[in-house]
């Protein structure tokens, strides 16, 4: 097992080279391969990458998330222009542009909560996506629901099959398991990189609405 120290040392040295990242107010703990990020950040989606850059980290096998958002004297803008600036930004976007995709949108102190329903997971992410970059954003709730399959064998195969056309996953050491549409993931991967792409996978199958990955490093 790769020490705590190494970790600490490629963990910072990620975070302090990544120009997405102001990375002076980040504080990084490590005890027994699990990272502890505290501080604060100025915009939302900043903590989105460094949570990308720790998992990109060799020996890391989980993630304490604590970062706050300060906007250090920036006056961001009211609950109101947020939420009508994410109306905006969800009508704009052309996967949302069919009547079927309803969304709700609540604002709260700069906390932003989605609800609706979408057919794909990839579809309740884009969502995700299009608000955590809109200027005044402090965190975001995503209820946004799946539309449930009915058929939970064809969800298994589908998963399956993404698996073995993965060049980046060994398919004979991951069991798929489906109970309507809570898909179960167990066996063992070489990286963190292949746990996540294995769950990535999962959820690009229609009527996908939670996948336990229990998968093992």
């Amino acid at each position: 097992m790769i020490k705590d120290t190494k970790i600490f040392e490629d963990v910072t040295w990620k975070i302090n080279n990544d120009p997405r990242v102001d990375s002076k107010n980040i504080i990084v703990g490590v005890k027994d391969a699990v990272v502890t990020l505290t501080g604060h950040v100025k915009r939302f989606y900043e903590k989105g990458y460094v949570e990308d850059d720790v998992k990109s980290v060799a020996g890391v096998l989980g993630i304490a998330e604590e970062l706050e958002v300060d906007f250090l004297g920036y006056k961001p803008p009211s609950d109101a222009e947020i939420a009508q600036e994410i109306l905006k930004a969800l009508g704009w976007d052309l996967m949302f542009s069919e009547n079927k995709h309803n969304f709700q949108v609540v604002v709260e102190e700069g906390i932003v909560t989605l609800t609706g329903q979408v057919d794909y997971y990839f579809q309740k992410n884009r969502a995700y996506s299009n608000v955590r970059y809109l200027k005044g954003v402090k965190g975001v709730l995503n209820k946004i629901t799946i539309k449930p399959s009915v058929n939970a064998s064809k969800v298994k195969e589908k998963i399956e099959d993404g698996f073995v056309k993965s060049a980046r996953l060994d398919a004979d050491n991951i069991a798929v398991e489906v109970d309507g549409s809570i898909v179960t993931l167990r066996g063992k991967v070489h990286s963190w990189f292949e746990h996540e792409e294995a769950k990535k996978i999962a959820y690009l199958i229609p009527g996908v609405t939670v996948v336990r990955n229990l998968i093992r490093l």
